[in-house]
């Protein structure tokens, strides 16, 4: 556009022409316009281009007019920013904390010198239309904070420059939001904080704690300890509800306490509170015992003090008073009581009080004629009185421990507690011995010695006679012996030593004098024949000895204990030969006695023959007995040995020469009592095993197992703990000897 130019010569007319170039000598890109008015338009405008342009007013005769100046102009059409693409968190995520860092691609602008901003939408709907944020940044990523938990977000970013509308991003992202949060704050309920529990068990209580987290679980772990920073005696209990029961709780400690709760993530949180509480458990007061007067006790006052040790209450600070009851029955049917106070341990009981019961047990009916001061005459025990203690009665008392909780311990020696007698002093009546008489001498070392009864003057009291037997005349107490027979009138004494001078005496105790000695002391002497001392066997010169040689025995020496007693020996040989043909035992029993020393030699050829069927051996048992006056003692044992018999010559002697077959020479004797032999020969060195069977086919012995030399070889077979019956002696030797023989045992 320009303005109108004029021309001074009438009539004529002005048009234009219009050049536009694109430097300002018009020399490049020149486009040249004419038009009859004053505005042009020029289309086609490179974009990002300057161009420059003037007017030249033309008329009909002259050479125009150019326009005074020369205008340039820039043409910059405007361009959106470029396409670009969102980055991260990534379509779809999922966040576990409350902010996010958006990140997308930066957006080019074609227009040079343009500026590029961003605007970040968020929104909680793909629409954008509830909870929509707006961010302004100037560069490729935003910060998100405050994000609500397990919510889902949508965004996308609008880029923006200086004169265009802008660009969105190519796409809209979604990322969720789930923060693993830990179950929310709770509070413990009860015991109450501070609480005093009267119990060894607890029931812990808190409330529920929620978790945020959908589907998430929550469990408790229950932490207890005696001490408020939980360093002693700590104690976890897990559990999945609200309660927790704990139980053997020490007695006078405070325990603290508080709950975790854990969710199935591994978050926990604290009970907003710890607590404590007390363990006081209410017991009774301790052990104690009555002290004084002791049980059974006589006493000679009206007025009697009782005693007692102090009891100790486990409870802290908790005060001990005690009670003491006291009756003239024995199950306290009617009592009277007095309390104590704290401390004493103590009381003086004066009186019954003038009670019912009281006068009627205070007097008694003595065994007697009826008459006055005779025998059947009601005589008064005592006059029932407020200031005093009747004469002749006896008082039951009993102490009771009772503390601040009413919780109450009778003294050890219970509800039935102690008595004392209130008697007038009498000693029992004088008495007389009766057996064993002055000076008997007795054959036994243990008797019973008897004497005759006495009376106690004091109604009710009781009699204890202690029978003194001593080997001093003057029963010097280092000398005595003292047996308490109780209320009888004999006691027997179980052992006296032999060959000693005794003195006997009995002392009639009652329960309050120094009692009564009967009227006499009588001597005895004692004399008891003992047997021989015992003694054992000296071992033979072999286990298996040859008739014909002289056998030699030996044994210990025996003594016995009775002054001027000699002692002597018999020596028992019984013989024992199997008959080879009848299969029957033959026995010979030889004695030799009063033998003065503690040997024999003996040829038993010169005491007996073997029977001639004899498979040429036979079995020797020998004892021996220590013999004195009329008592004798046999040996501590019974040895046995085999007994060869030679025929001609020793080399004739079965024993003597090497077996030719595998066999069970003999078993001997048979019947057996108790035990018996068993013969086997071997031709070679050999594996043996010799077993013991019932009629039942049950093995009940195993009597050998393992390796032999070649020759004969006598076992024994003990049965002492086998019944009688008819057994099978077994003996194996592998690939050589299976053979049996039966033998039958006779008790």
């Amino acid at each position: 556009v320009w303005q109108a130019a004029t021309d001074p010569d009438p009539g004529d007319v002005v048009s234009y022409e219009v050049y536009a170039a694109t430097n300002p000598a018009f020399t490049h890109n020149v486009q040249v316009i004419e038009v009859s008015g004053t505005t042009a338009i020029l289309s086609g405008l490179a974009d990002d281009e300057t161009y420059w342009w003037k007017v030249h007013a033309t008329d009909t005769n002259t050479g125009g007019t150019w326009s005074t100046e020369t205008f340039s102009f820039s043409v910059s059409i405007p361009d959106a920013p470029s396409p670009f693409s969102l980055t991260s968190p990534g379509d779809g995520s999922t966040l576990t904390e409350d902010e996010a860092t958006l990140v997308w691609q930066a957006a080019t602008d074609p227009d040079p010198g343009d500026a590029v901003s961003y605007e970040v939408y968020t929104a909680t709907d793909a629409e954008f239309t509830q909870n929509v944020q707006v961010i302004e940044v100037s560069g490729t990523t935003a910060t998100l904070g405050g994000l609500a938990d397990d919510e889902t977000y949508w965004w996308k970013v609008h880029a923006v420059d200086t004169n265009t509308g802008g660009t969105w991003s190519t796409e809209t992202f979604s990322f969720s939001v789930f923060i693993q949060d830990a179950p929310l704050a709770f509070s413990l309920t009860s015991p109450d904080d501070g609480s005093t529990l009267y119990e060894d068990a607890a029931t812990l209580v808190w409330q529920a704690a929620t978790d945020p987290d959908a589907g998430d679980a929550v469990s408790y772990e229950v932490y207890t300890a005696t001490d408020a920073a939980f360093t002693q005696n700590v104690q976890v209990i897990e559990v999945s509800g609200t309660t927790a029961t704990l139980s053997g709780l020490a007695d006078d400690v405070t325990y603290w306490w508080k709950v975790r709760a854990l969710d199935t993530d591994g978050n926990y949180s604290w009970s907003t509170e710890t607590f404590h509480f007390d363990v006081y458990i209410p017991e009774a007061p301790g052990a104690f015992s009555l002290s004084a007067p002791e049980d059974g006790s006589t006493l000679d006052s009206d007025s009697v003090t009782v005693s007692w040790t102090a009891s100790a209450d486990p409870d802290p600070d908790d005060v001990i008073r005690y009670i003491v009851e006291w009756s003239v029955n024995e199950d306290f049917s009617e009592s009277y009581s007095a309390e104590t106070e704290a401390g004493v341990y103590e009381y003086t009981i004066t009186g019954l009080e003038g009670s019912a019961q009281a006068v009627a047990a205070l007097s008694v009916k003595p065994e007697g004629s009826g008459e006055p001061g005779g025998e059947d005459a009601d005589v008064p025990r005592g006059t029932p009185a407020t200031d005093e203690l009747p004469d002749n009665s006896t008082v039951y008392w009993r102490v009771k421990a009772v503390d601040s909780f009413g919780l109450e311990t009778w003294a050890d020696q219970g509800t039935g507690g102690w008595s004392f007698n209130i008697y007038v002093i009498n000693a029992p009546l004088a008495f007389s011995l009766i057996a064993p008489e002055n000076e008997l001498v007795l054959d036994t070392l243990s008797w019973e010695f008897a004497w005759y009864s006495t009376t106690d003057p004091d109604p009710g009291d009781a009699i204890t006679y202690w029978l003194e037997v001593s080997m001093a005349e003057d029963f010097a107490d280092s000398a005595n012996a003292f047996y308490r027979a109780g209320g009888d009138t004999s006691f027997t004494v179980p052992y006296l030593a032999d060959d000693r001078a005794y003195w006997w005496r009995v002392h009639a105790e009652d329960t309050n004098s120094e009692g009564t000695y009967s009227t006499e002391a009588w001597s005895f002497l004692t004399f008891w024949p003992q047997a021989p001392s015992p003694f054992a066997l000296g071992p033979t010169e072999s286990d298996t000895l040859i008739l014909g040689d002289e056998l030699h025995f030996i044994w210990q020496s025996s003594g016995d204990p009775d002054p001027g007693e000699e002692v002597t020996y018999s020596v028992f040989l019984n013989v024992s030969f199997n008959d080879s043909e009848t299969d029957e035992t033959i026995d010979t029993l030889l004695t030799i006695s009063d033998l003065a020393d503690t040997t024999l030699a003996i040829n038993l050829e010169d005491y007996i023959t073997p029977p001639s069927n004899s498979d040429g051996f036979g079995n020797v048992d020998w004892w021996v007995t220590a013999v004195s006056l009329e008592d004798e003692v046999e040996s501590n044992e019974r040895f046995s040995f085999v007994l060869t018999v030679q025929t001609t010559a020793v080399e004739n002697n079965p024993f003597s020469e090497i077996p030719t077959d595998y066999s069970i020479k003999s078993a001997y004797p048979n019947p057996f009592n108790a035990m018996t032999n068993v013969v086997i020969g071997l031709p070679q060195s050999s594996q043996l095993k010799v077993r013991v069977f019932n009629m039942l086919g049950r093995q009940v012995s195993v009597i050998t197992s393992g390796q032999y030399r070649a020759g004969y070889h006598r076992f024994v077979l003990n049965a002492d703990t086998l019944p009688s019956g008819i057994y099978f002696i077994q003996a194996i030797v592998p690939g050589k000897l299976n053979q049996v023989r039966k033998v039958m045992l006779v008790r």
